[in-house]
Parts: C-alpha cells; sequence; structure tokens
C-alpha cells in the first residue's frame, strides 16, 4: 500500500467543457452538479460546459467551478480510495480539500468560494495588480529582486524550486520581472488573471472574507490538509479559519508543501484536476514521488479499474 496524499488544483486550470464527461456519465457527479444550481441560485453547469471562456474565467465563477469539478472526481472515486496522509490544494483548491476533509459540507463550501471570487474580482478593479511568474530562478533570488522594488509586490506562489509566481500593484510587478531578467531569469510570464492574488492588495477582500470564514460551522478535518501560508498541517476548526484567513493575502508555499508530504513519508499524490497542473509541480519538487491526475470520466474508470486488479 503506497502512502498517498490528495491533491486539489487552483485557480487557472478551468476550461470550457470541464465537467460535462463526468456529468453525462456518472448520477452520482449530475447529482452534485444539480445541486450546486439550488445552492448558487444560478446554472454554473451551462457556464462550465457551453462557456464563454471570458465568462468561465472569471474569478466569480472559476473558483466554484474549479471546486464543484475536483469535488465530482474525488466524491466518484473516494469509496474505493486507500486512507490517505494528507490532503494539500493550491490557493482555491485548499477549500476543495478542506471540503474533501470532512471540514466543511459541500453545500457550505461552495456558497464559501463563490464569496471569494467574488470579492478577489471586485479588488481587481479597485486596484491595477498585476502577477508574473518567474522560471529559472532560485526563490530567495526572487525574494531579493521584489526587496529592490519600490512599491508592492512580493512572491506569492512558490510552485518550485525554478518558479516562483511575483504579485502585487503593476508598475511594481514590472520593475520586478525586469530586475529578474537582468539577473538571468530564464522566462518571465505576465499571468492572465483579474488581480494581485495573495498580496497586501488583497487586504480589504480579506477583511470582508474573514467575517465570512467566522459564520462558519466547521468540523475537525478527518484527514489533516496541509495548510499554503505554512505548509503545515492543520485539523482543528480554529487553525483551519486561520488558515484560510491568511490564505487570501499570504503565500502559496506549494514547494515546501510538497517537500513536507516527502519527509512524512508520502510516495504516490492522486491530484483532482481538469489536467495534471500539481503533478508536474509534484515532479520538479520531489521526483521520487509518483503521481496521478484523475480529470474525468475515462481518468475515473481507469483509475477504478487499476484499484480492482491491485494497481
Amino acid at each position: 500500500m503506497k502512502k498517498t496524499a490528495l491533491l486539489f488544483v487552483g485557480q487557472g486550470a478551468q476550461s470550457v467543457g470541464m465537467g460535462k464527461d463526468i456529468y453525462a456519465d456518472f448520477g452520482e457527479a449530475k447529482k452534485l452538479f444539480d445541486n450546486s444550481a439550488k445552492v448558487l441560485d444560478f446554472d454554473l453547469s451551462k457556464i462550465m460546459f457551453d462557456g464563454p471562456q471570458e465568462l468561465l474565467t472569471e474569478s466569480k465563477n472559476a473558483q466554484p467551478a474549479l471546486f464543484l469539478h475536483a469535488y465530482c472526481l474525488y466524491t466518484l472515486v473516494r469509496e474505493r480510495l486507500e486512507e490517505s496522509l494528507f490532503l494539500a490544494g493550491h490557493s482555491l483548491g485548499e477549500y476543495t480539500a478542506f471540503a474533501a476533509s470532512g471540514a466543511l459540507a459541500f453545500e457550505e463550501a461552495l456558497r464559501l468560494v463563490r464569496i471569494r471570487g467574488e470579492l478577489m474580482s471586485e479588488a481587481g478593479k479597485k486596484t491595477s495588480g498585476k502577477m508574473a511568474a518567474i522560471v529559472g530562478m532560485e526563490a530567495e533570488d526572487v525574494e531579493s529582486a521584489c526587496s529592490e522594488v519600490k512599491g508592492v509586490v512580493v512572491p506569492a506562489n512558490y510552485n518550485s524550486s525554478s518558479q516562483t509566481v511575483v504579485s502585487g500593484e503593476a508598475k511594481a510587478v514590472e520593475r520586478a520581472v525586469d530586475i529578474c531578467r537582468g539577473k538571468g531569469a530564464k522566462n518571465c510570464v505576465f499571468l492572465e488573471v483579474s488581480a494581485a492574488f495573495h498580496s497586501p492588495l488583497m487586504e480589504e477582500a480579506a477583511r470582508e472574507f474573514s467575517v465570512v470564514i467566522d459564520s462558519l460551522d466547521i468540523e475537525r478535518a478527518k484527514i489533516p490538509v496541509v495548510a499554503n501560508v505554512s505548509a503545515m498541517p492543520v485539523s482543528s476548526p480554529d487553525d483551519i479559519k486561520k488558515s484560510m484567513k491568511e490564505q487570501m493575502t499570504g503565500p502559496v508555499r506549494w514547494m515546501q508543501t510538497v517537500k513536507f508530504l516527502k519527509e512524512s513519508g508520502v510516495e504516490r499524490t492522486i491530484e483532482f484536476s481538469t489536467k495534471p497542473v500539481l503533478s508536474s509541480l509534484v515532479r520538479k519538487t520531489e521526483k521520487d514521488i509518483e503521481t496521478l491526475c484523475v480529470s474525468g470520466s475515462q481518468s475515473v474508470r481507469d483509475f477504478l479499474r487499476d484499484i480492482e486488479s491491485g494497481g
């Protein structure tokens, strides 16, 4: 039995058509999709299945869409999963992990990520923020570049040893990118996002979101979730609420999360996503960890078949 961690993708992996196959092929998924329309009071599946991409990409839609899709995939295989050591999710995916852990009910988590997406979208309209991925440069060097800039720019995602995303005021991010290029970064890519996520520019949204979090009825997680900001496992309701509050303005320490999983004995990760985003980042950080991605109907069937055959 391989020691396993389950991973849940964050914003950016959305694509038109997502979930259409599992909706058609699995009654359990269809029930969750239909229930989501009642919870949100609009038909999210129509945007997921038919787009347009611009509408799906808006944070207020992308976040509940990715949550719903990943949670459905997890639900379709969970009865056949062996006990996992940990759960983890990248940014938005942390909320899917909390739902999968039993800390949050599906309906409450779905409403929560919709609110989160709306607040982050509004924050983007109020501030001229940007994000950029710095590739081929050590995280410490990216941190140093940010410290040289006047204005708000901070590391937002420590994705791997060779990729760090920076976030903040548009001009400050642009200046940080120039410095990184001058110091030898292999590539710098500005991200197509609506706001400067995981930065101080999210402080107003974070304050509003904290009020919502405080009102939540949270249970103790049945499986520990490795939190983004601390890269350490949380289980208690108080620790979970603290993690959710910190995450809005704090960095996603994904590289550190993967290292923690490796040090804790994890041998395999199973990602629930539209595509193997996190699996790729895991391999870049810890090559010895086996990765698997459950992304749609065929991969669900393949996964269940492999379990039955002892794979």
